[in-house]
C-alpha cells in the first residue's frame, strides 16, 4: 500500500473516531451517564501517546459543546428578559447579566419579579410566574449538562497531561540510552 493511501486511511480512521466520540459525548451529556465516555477514555489512555490526537479532538468537541451550552444560557437570559419586559418588568442589568444558574440560588430574581408582579392583574401575574418557572427549568437543565461537560473536560485534560508527561519521559529515557548516559 502506498504511503499516501496509508495517510488517507489514517485520516479517515481519525475522522470516524472523532465522529463516534462526538456522538458518544453528546449522548452521555444528554443521558447524564458518563460511564460510556469513561470507558472510551480508558481505552484511549491504554493505547498510549498515539491517542493524543484523538484526545485533543475530543477536547475540542467538549469545548464546542461547552460553548454551545453557554450560548443556550444566553438565549434563555435574553428570552426571559424580553418576556418580562413585555409585562413591563425591567430587571436590573447587573442581575440579568449574572450567571443564569445564580438567579434562583440566591432568590434575587424571584424577589424582583414577585415585587413587580404585585401591581399586575391575577392572570398576568400567573403568566409571569409561569415564564419564570419555565426559565428556571431550562437553566436547571443547562446547569446539569454543564456540570457533566466540565467533568468530561477535566478528565480529558488530565489524561492528555498524563500522556504528554509519559511520552516526554519515554523520549528522555530513549535519548539517554542512545547516548550511553545514565537516566536522570
Amino acid at each position: 500500500m502506498s504511503r499516501e493511501l496509508n495517510n488517507l486511511l489514517d485520516l479517515a480512521e481519525q475522522s470516524y473516531i472523532r465522529m463516534e466520540a462526538e456522538l458518544l459525548i453528546t449522548a452521555c451529556v444528554h443521558d447524564g451517564d458518563l460511564a460510556p465516555f469513561n470507558d472510551l477514555l480508558q481505552e484511549l489512555v491504554m493505547a498510549g501517546p498515539t491517542s493524543l490526537f484523538v484526545l485533543r479532538d475530543m477536547y475540542q468537541i467538549i469545548r464546542t459543546l461547552k460553548s454551545q451550552l453557554g450560548q443556550e444560557g444566553q438565549v434563555v437570559r435574553q428570552d426571559l428578559k424580553q418576556a418580562l419586559l413585555d409585562f413591563g418588568i425591567r430587571l436590573p442589568d447587573e442581575l440579568i447579566m449574572r450567571d443564569p444558574g445564580s438567579w434562583w440560588r440566591n432568590q434575587e430574581l424571584t424577589r424582583e419579579v414577585q415585587a413587580a408582579a404585585k401591581g399586575m392583574d391575577q392572570s398576568s401575574a400567573v403568566l409571569v410566574n409561569e415564564i419564570c418557572v419555565d426559565a428556571a427549568n431550562k437553566v436547571s437543565k443547562l446547569a446539569r449538562r454543564l456540570v457533566l461537560v466540565n467533568e468530561l473536560e477535566r478528565a480529558v485534560q488530565d489524561w492528555i497531561s498524563g500522556l504528554i508527561y509519559e511520552h516526554a519521559h519515554d523520549y528522555d529515557a530513549l535519548y539517554f540510552r542512545e547516548r550511553g548516559l545514565p537516566e536522570q
